[in-house]
């Protein structure tokens, strides 16, 4: 159970990271410990920024959203993978809201990759911002606007 266990974090760290450097550039890098500082047996998520390593809670709002998201990326893949489910769609709901205009930018570039490199359909729903938006054929954005949210027809 213990070599099942680990081999599952292990994907799940790479698969992190792949998607944490896709959010977030390198500047930062995520890892699973199998135990505590005080050595108990834990599933924690530590974010490393530099020579600086600490639980999420350490961190900004948006860097938390990012690793977070990324965790769930990695998820969803692994799942895929093990042919565990069908997941051809994705719900994100308000994923910019965190984010400053450089991080919902590279959010977006990464929606338009698992588009193309995945097949999936996505439901984006989104504050209003002036913000790159996915620009596909099986993406719906759903912009709310005082509290009414409307389908964004495509341009």
């Amino acid at each position: 159970r213990n070599l099942m266990f680990d081999k599952l974090r292990g994907a799940l760290e790479h698969y992190t990271n792949f998607y944490l450097k896709l959010l977030a550039g390198a500047e930062f890098s995520v890892s699973f410990p199998a135990q505590s500082r005080t050595g108990k047996e834990k599933f924690d998520i530590v974010l490393h920024s530099g020579i600086a390593e600490q639980p999420l809670e350490g961190y900004s709002e948006g860097e938390t959203w990012r690793a977070t998201f990324a965790v769930l990326l990695a998820l969803r893949r692994i799942l895929l993978e093990g042919n565990h489910c069908d997941a051809s769609w994705l719900l994100v709901d308000d994923p910019i809201g965190a984010l400053d205009d450089s991080g919902a930018n590279m959010f977006t570039k990464v929606l338009e990759g698992l588009v193309q490199d995945g097949g999936i359909s996505q439901i984006l729903v989104t504050v209003p911002r002036d913000v790159e938006r996915p620009q596909s054929a099986n993406t719906l954005t759903v912009v709310r606007h005082h509290r009414v949210s409307q389908l964004q027809e495509a341009t």
